[in-house]
């Protein structure tokens, strides 16, 4: 026991350090929150998987996985001390509308769960939702602050993923039994379950395939190039036709006006996916694929489970004890946190459209390499709900997909909110050049040159 208490302390101490050194790094240059950004990504998408015994899997990270809640947390306050010592350089308006309901989701769940297991989880679940998602989107915001800074968050979440795949690949090395669940032997990496893997990879993948394609660093490049090639086997081994379908709605958004680049990317991608698949070409002869072409119904059932879970209880739900199943997002949160729950999602799901129509219309005053942003987040806004027709990671308290959900509608804002405050800059240099003819147009007006004609240039 004191062995014990004494390496607990000494952790405590060392990550008390780090963080603090972190908070005074930040203090001199705000980029240094990307690192605690990059974490939640990674926390988010970690669990402990169990068994059909219920046994856990005991996986190389399994002291992380089993606190993956208490690290996001930290992560989470972490940012938080952040902006509240640099709050010259945040504001709470890059928070969006999307991001404001996906926390009022975590909100009304933990009132929810008060009434179903009492005041303290409720209030401990209170905690964890003020401490998370806010502070992320705070700190996302804070981190783009001119035309082009959008790619520092995108790669949080492209590095993230290449962690998560790294260290999937040495498990598999060390006892592959714990990267894969059932006889199917389906895959799941470091998560708990193959639909969550799935997930999680479809809405990262869009992010790495962006990076692929306009990644201005050639070193970053090749490693985006062969982990989208890392991520297509992965997703081909979860076995899941919910992730290729949120992964093909994605990329097909992302690639259909860029043909030219693609051709050039994609034969790399494949040799990396092929040269993998060969690598694995004996331990994947076990795995079952027929569920990627089979058309039994694998929803219906379980959604008409979650209407009765519904029906039984439609003020509060059943909570998250007795859920049964989780074959849809909306149904999901309705069945277990009741009728207020699906109101908000709705809510969500309206504020993410709305803003979609915004990002739609503002894109056609972009250059075609900038347009490719937009057009990665109207992806990543496109494959979350798809997937939420099929899967309840809406309504899950944390979920990776939603993480990202969240990120990217903050990178939406900043851009929309850039390409405003550019529009107003133009305003002012044409009244300015109109009350002063003497004057040479860009030549002589004071203020600096625009973020869109910088846009225009790079």
């Amino acid at each position: 026991m004191p062995e014990l208490t004494t390496k607990l302390l000494s952790i405590v101490g060392l990550g008390a350090i780090a963080g603090l050194t972190l908070l005074l790094l930040s203090k001199l240059n705000f980029r240094w929150a990307s690192l605690l950004v990059g974490a939640m990504v990674f926390f988010s998408a970690i669990a402990t998987a169990v068994d059909f015994y219920e046994n856990p899997y005991i996986t190389i990270i399994a002291p992380l996985s089993d606190n993956r809640s208490f690290l996001y947390m930290v992560c989470g306050l972490g940012l938080a001390a952040m902006a509240l010592i640099n709050g010259d350089k945040v504001s709470l308006r890059d928070v969006t509308p999307t991001a404001w309901f996906c926390f009022f989701l975590s909100i009304w769940g933990a009132l929810i769960q008060t009434a179903h297991d009492g005041l303290q989880q409720g209030l401990q679940s209170l905690a964890f939702a003020a401490a998370t998602l806010v502070p992320l989107s705070i700190a996302v915001g804070g981190l783009i602050k001119k035309w082009g800074d959008w790619v520092v968050p995108l790669r949080c979440i492209a590095f993230a993923t290449a962690i998560w795949t790294a260290l999937t690949a040495y498990q598999f090395f060390v006892d592959r039994r714990m990267v894969m669940l059932g006889n199917e032997n389906r895959f799941i990496g470091l998560s708990a379950n193959p639909q969550h893997t799935a997930a999680f990879l479809a809405c990262a993948g869009n992010v790495v395939l962006y990076l692929a394609l306009t990644e201005s660093v050639k070193l970053f490049r090749l490693l985006w190039i062969a982990q989208m090639g890392a991520i297509a086997i992965m997703l081909f081994w979860t076995g899941s036709r919910t992730g290729l379908g949120m992964m093909a709605v994605g990329a097909g958004v992302i690639l259909y006006a860029r043909i030219g680049r693609v051709i050039l990317v994609m034969p790399f991608v494949a040799i990396a996916a092929y040269v993998l698949f060969k690598f694995l070409s004996q331990d994947l002869a076990d795995v079952n694929t027929d569920r990627l072409t089979s058309s039994n119904d694998t929803r219906t059932a379980m959604w008409k489970v979650l209407v009765d879970q519904y029906v039984e209880n439609p003020m509060i739900g059943i909570g998250t004890g007795r859920s049964e199943a989780s074959e849809n997002g909306y149904l999901l949160g309705a069945a277990t946190y009741g009728s207020g729950f699906v109101i908000i999602q709705f809510i969500a799901t309206f504020c993410v459209a709305a803003q979609a129509i915004s990002l739609w219309r503002v894109r056609t005053y972009l250059v075609p390499k900038d347009r490719a942003l937009v057009d990665l987040i109207l992806a990543t806004f496109l494959s979350f709900f798809a997937g939420s027709m099929f899967e309840g990671y809406f309504a899950a308290r944390i979920a990776a997909s939603v993480v990202v959900l969240a990120m990217l509608s903050v990178v939406g804002g900043r851009v929309t909110r850039l390409i405003r405050e550019a529009a107003e800059q133009e305003q002012a240099a044409a009244e300015w050049y109109a009350a002063n003819p003497e004057f040479e147009e860009a030549a002589d007006y004071p203020p600096e040159q625009t973020r869109l004609q910088a846009g225009h240039q790079s």
